[in-house]
């Protein structure tokens, strides 16, 4: 049941992030408990949960969380080997993170 919600927080997130409601979008994120999640999703789970962490923390221009949800997202990509998000992930990236890339 974690696991499901955790999927759907984070698909809400991203519908809230696409109309331009932040707010939601973030409180959406923060409900999320990724350490409740199955152990066979929770990797996979961390990459989409930290993209759009991403997005979010582009669009609010927020320099702090986006080094954060970058970094955390590199973890996981050298993790998983999921190099398709380090793609897809360039254009949310703040010029004060991209030393971090």
């Amino acid at each position: 049941a974690k696991t499901t919600t955790a999927i759907a927080l984070i698909s809400l997130a991203n519908l809230n992030l696409y109309t331009n409601d932040l707010a939601p979008a973030r409180r959406n994120l923060e409900i999320v408990e990724l350490e409740k999640v199955e152990m066979s999703y929770h990797n996979y789970l961390s990459l989409f949960y930290h993209f759009t962490y991403l997005k979010i923390s582009f669009t609010e221009n927020n320099s702090k969380d986006n080094a954060s949800s970058l970094e955390e997202l590199n973890k996981l990509i050298t993790l998983t080997g999921f190099k398709y998000f380090k793609k897809i992930s360039i254009p949310y990236i703040l010029n004060s993170s991209s030393t971090k890339r």
